[in-house]
Formats: structure tokens, sequence, C-alpha cells
């Protein structure tokens, strides 16, 4: 939301942090199509250009969890 807000010039109080994930099975993780999706969620470019957007932080970004390590 604070990338539209800026975009439009507008001010933007934060008042929450939110987090999203990509949900899959294990087995999937050794799937060259989504081997893929984490080699771009992990680059250099990818990172980049996120961490130029108002608001977002890419720390997190590519790193592989079980439910459990995501919710501590």
């Amino acid at each position: 939301m604070e990338t539209a807000a800026r975009q439009f010039d507008l001010d933007f109080v934060p008042l929450l942090t939110e987090r999203y994930f990509l949900v899959c099975e294990h087995t999937l993780l050794a799937d060259a199509r989504f081997v893929a999706i984490l080699d771009a969620l992990n680059s250099s470019e990818f990172r980049a250009t996120v961490n130029d957007l108002p608001g977002y932080d890419v720390t997190d970004t590519g790193r592989v969890l079980r439910v459990e390590e995501a919710f501590l």
C-alpha cells in the first residue's frame, strides 16, 4: 500500500506489517519449475527491484521454511 500511496503523492502511515507465503508440498521443492521460482525470488535483480519499492522488505524472500518455523 505504501508504494501506491507514494505513486499518488499521498501520505502513508503504516499500521502493521504483513508477511506473505508461497505454500507447497515439500516434494515440489525439487521440481524444476519450482526451483526456477526460488531462483528468481533469490536473484539479486529481483531483490533489488523489490527493495526499491517503498514499504517492502526482502529479508526473508525466497527462504524455505516449514509451516512450524514460519509462525514462531
